[in-house]
Formats: structure tokens, C-alpha cells, sequence
């Protein structure tokens, strides 16, 4: 059952990370994934579940926002990715 789970986060890490090259190396785009992820914690934190799951909401669709206005670059950087296995 380790493997299994070592294997997934594996594949997830994987196929995320042509994502997360994008989003971070955008510094403005850093600072407010930063602050969204306090956001959240702080809710977490508070046993605050309304306000945990705006707060993972907005930072979902921001992110997706992001990667959508990367998405050339992050297409490219898939492909590249895809070539190499």
C-alpha cells in the first residue's frame, strides 16, 4: 500500500509540474499564492469551514487564472516534458 501511494504522489508530482514551473516564476503571482495559502491555514487553524472553503476556492480559481494566462508557455513546457519520456 506504501508503494501504491509513493507511486501516486509521484505520477501527481510529475504531471503537476510543468503547472507549478509556471506559476512560479511569476514573483507577483508567488506573493499572492502566499497569502491565499495564510488565508487558508488561518482558516484551517480556526475551525472555520465556510471561510476555509472560500478561501480554497478563490485560490483555486486564482490559480487556474494564472495558468491560463501562462497556459503558451505552460503548453510548451508539457510538450517538452512529453517528448522526454
Amino acid at each position: 500500500m506504501r508503494r501504491l501511494l509513493i507511486d501516486m504522489v509521484m505520477s501527481l508530482r510529475h504531471r503537476i509540474s510543468p503547472f507549478r514551473r509556471t506559476q512560479f516564476r511569476n514573483l507577483e503571482r508567488m506573493g499572492e499564492s502566499f497569502a491565499e495559502h495564510s488565508v487558508i491555514v488561518e482558516a484551517i487553524l480556526s475551525h472555520d469551514v465556510i471561510t476555509t472553503y472560500r478561501a480554497m476556492r478563490t485560490h483555486l480559481l486564482s490559480a487556474r487564472s494564472a495558468t491560463s494566462r501562462a497556459a503558451p508557455v505552460w503548453n510548451s513546457t508539457a510538450a517538452d516534458s512529453n517528448t522526454n519520456k
